[in-house]
């Protein structure tokens, strides 16, 4: 009995032994017969390439285009001293050819480390540092166009390094270290015709890429990574088509051959945006008539209620901060404001306003003694006097309180200093100046404090501007509410005059405006007007002939908007807003630790609140096209114009689509040249060249030969 059951076991075993040799050899065959199809694969010509499509001229040369589209061609061919680095909304830079020093961004020491060469194995030396940053763009030899703002700029040769002096501090001088270095033993003593004929024939770079100019297609360039490091191609390929016609017709007969363009005009491309560094602006015209600072105010607070397209932009107001939902006033509201404001601006010149305002400065003294009792209900005040200097609001409490304070429209609580705990009253002084009261209406949440409570009271007031006469509203009878109930508004003949330049992206974003304008029956007190001109729309800035000016401002990779509160060109400033302090504050905040920077934030607040002469609305976005076939997006939400750093191609992976040949997979003598050609290199047999019919006959014919 044993016996049997004993072979019984021996039987199971060997069953089980020749049961797992079947399925090794199952598989063995199956990978071979796999790797068989995948050798009879049609080539698709497109393997290990990543190809860009673009109607616009494909620029490889520095300084040959002042475009930001081109920086990633010229990326992939040279080098700068220093490259940006983006984190989010911040910007840095980090060392990349040259060692880059600096303790107030003023002056700057450059070096060069020794294990830098170019293509031709010539070593990259401070020489050649020297010959570019001097030459090229502080000197500008070639007459090149972006290189006049670098004429003022002071460069030493101080024995191995470079000491730079710039005529003012500010981060943003670092960004002139992100021009690319040019070979000085090449370019010495060259024009600039040698540079974009000759030299563009056979470029000496200093990147670890190649390139190769295409013979078939005029103006396409390849850049060959085979040299580069952990990249999972090794071709980026820029296809040139001379308009977006011929570039369609191509893409909808060969959309496989096309990996990313800017253009939608397949489905099989899927739509990514990418923020720039345009940031759209509303300049307001300081010096109009009817722009008062109160209508700027308003205005800057209606613009930002807009829900703009999120495609088109994304909100951004820099430095002046988010509006918080309490401090939106709602359109109902602005349209009263509009209508009383611009009619009565269209009647008074402002000139006359402010001589009333002045003449009756003196009459200024009535006070407003408002005594709090807990549980109280809120009380509304209407103040039909001008206010151009102190109205003072006296505030007594019946009882025991250890400090009382103010917050005005919802912003942050002020105590009140002139508390005095042996009347329990306290004097808060209202003032345009103090910006904390407006034309309208002006809420106040009056808090005060106990050791373990808080009680607040709700104070309205209604700022009108007519009469010096302090009145409360609770004491009005109804007859009096109807007689002075307001007239329906009626659409003004002096609307806000607000000009751009036509262009997709202004188009979308007036598109949002007056949509909402429309739905919320302000429109009347607007009035658009486009130009189509550049010239034409710069004589309109320059003759100051508006309210509002909708304009981009190129950021590129500064921080530092501080020039722009300094300029009375109106090309650059149409506000006609100037301030050296501002200026000077904006400019020390990207330069100072992060304590001091909420000081100085505070400051540029107070400066930027008190005039409001523009509004940043948002960063502009704009569109690009991934074939379907690329798995992720390989690239950052915040690219900056397309200064897609060649790092970001290590991200790209794609489906590869094989298209096997099923006539030579079962073609039995393909196969079986398969097995004999990879009988002693089984496992390298992907990376081996797989000969053809024709290969292998003539093969066999020279054997028989020898």
């Amino acid at each position: 009995m044993s016996t049997n059951s004993q072979q019984t076991e021996e039987n199971k075993f060997s069953s089980y032994i020749y049961r797992w040799l079947v399925s090794i050899r199952v598989i063995l065959w199956v990978h071979v017969f796999y790797s068989f199809a995948i050798t009879q694969a049609a080539d698709s010509g497109k393997w290990w390439t990543f190809i860009e499509a673009t109607s616009e001229p494909v620029s490889f040369l520095p300084y040959t285009n002042s475009s930001n589209s081109t920086k990633l061609y010229q990326h992939l061919l040279f080098e700068p001293c220093v490259e940006p680095i983006f984190s989010w909304s911040d910007i840095g830079f980090e060392n990349a050819l040259c060692n880059v020093e600096s303790d107030d961004y003023k002056t700057f020491s450059v070096t060069v480390p020794a294990q830098h060469t170019w293509s031709d194995w010539e070593p990259l030396t401070i020489e050649d540092v020297y010959f570019t940053y001097n030459t090229i763009l502080k000197d500008n030899v070639w007459n090149v166009d972006s290189a006049e703002p670098y004429k003022n700029i002071s460069i030493q040769v101080d024995w191995s390094q470079l000491i730079f002096n710039f005529p003012s501090e500010s981060i943003d001088n670092m960004i002139f270290f992100t021009n690319f270095i040019l070979p000085q033993h090449i370019l010495a003593n060259r024009d600039y015709d040698f540079y974009t004929e000759t030299f563009a024939r056979n470029v000496v770079n200093s990147s670890c890429s190649a390139l190769q100019l295409s013979e078939n297609d005029l103006g396409s360039v390849i850049f060959d990574l085979s040299d580069c490091e952990d990249y999972p191609i090794k071709f980026y390929q820029v296809k040139y088509f001379p308009d977006t016609e011929t570039l369609w017709s191509y893409v909808e007969s060969n959309p496989e051959n096309i990996d990313l363009m800017t253009h939608d005009l397949s489905d099989q491309f899927t739509e990514n945006h990418y923020i720039t560094s345009q940031i759209t602006t509303a300049f307001f015209n300081t010096s109009s008539d009817k722009n008062t600072k109160n209508i700027r105010e308003y205005t800057a607070n209606l613009l930002k209620q807009i829900p703009y397209s999120e495609s088109h932009i994304i909100k951004d107001h820099y430095l002046f901060g988010e509006v918080s939902d309490e401090e939106l006033i709602e359109p109902v509201r602005l349209k009263e404001i509009y209508e009383r404001a611009l009619n009565s601006a269209q009647d008074a010149p402002e000139e006359d306003i402010r001589e009333n305002q002045a003449a009756r400065n003196d009459s200024l003294t009535p006070d407003s003694i408002i005594t709090f009792r807990k549980w109280s209900a809120p009380l509304a005040t209407r103040i039909t006097q001008e206010i151009s200097n102190r109205f003072p609001l006296n505030i007594t409490l019946e009882e025991t309180y250890t400090k009382v304070t103010v917050a005005h429209n919802g912003w942050v609580e002020y105590t009140l200093q002139s508390f005095d705990t042996a009347s329990w009253s306290a004097v808060y002084n209202l003032s345009p100046s103090f910006r904390n009261i407006a034309e309208w209406e002006n809420s106040y949440e009056v808090i005060w404090y106990t050791w373990d409570e808080k009680d607040r009271y709700i104070i309205t007031i209604e700022y009108l501007g007519d009469e010096p006469v302090v009145e409360d509203i609770e004491e009005e009878n109804d007859d009096d509410n109807e007689e002075n109930e307001e007239e329906e508004a009626t659409p003004t003949d002096n609307p806000l005059n607000v000009i751009y330049f036509e262009d997709e992206h202004m188009i979308q974003l007036v598109k949002s405006m007056r949509t909402y304008l429309q739905e919320h029956d302000l429109d009347t007190y607007f009035r658009f007007e486009w130009f189509t001109d550049s010239d034409e729309l710069a004589g309109k800035i320059a003759s100051w002939a508006y309210d509002i000016v909708l304009k981009t401002i190129n950021l590129w990779l500064r921080k530092d908007l501080s020039n722009l509160f300094i300029s009375e060109n109106a090309s650059i400033n149409p506000s006609k807003y100037t301030s050296e302090k501002l200026a000077t504050n904006i400019n020390e905040y990207f330069r100072s630790s992060s304590t001091k920077q909420k000081q100085l934030k505070i400051a540029i607040l107070d400066s930027y609140n008190a005039n409001i002469p523009l509004l940043f609305l948002g960063k502009q976005k704009e569109a690009y096209y991934l074939n379907s076939e690329i798995t992720s997006n390989p690239f950052p939400e915040r690219v900056y114009s397309r200064w897609w750093r060649k790092q970001y191609l290590k991200n790209i992976e794609w489906f590869n689509h094989t298209n096997i040949d099923w006539d030579k997979v079962f073609n039995l003598r393909n196969f079986f040249n398969f097995l004999m050609w990879n009988e002693s290199t089984l496992p390298d047999r992907l990376e081996q060249e797989i000969p053809n019919e024709d290969t292998w006959d003539k093969e066999q014919e020279d054997d028989s030969e020898a």
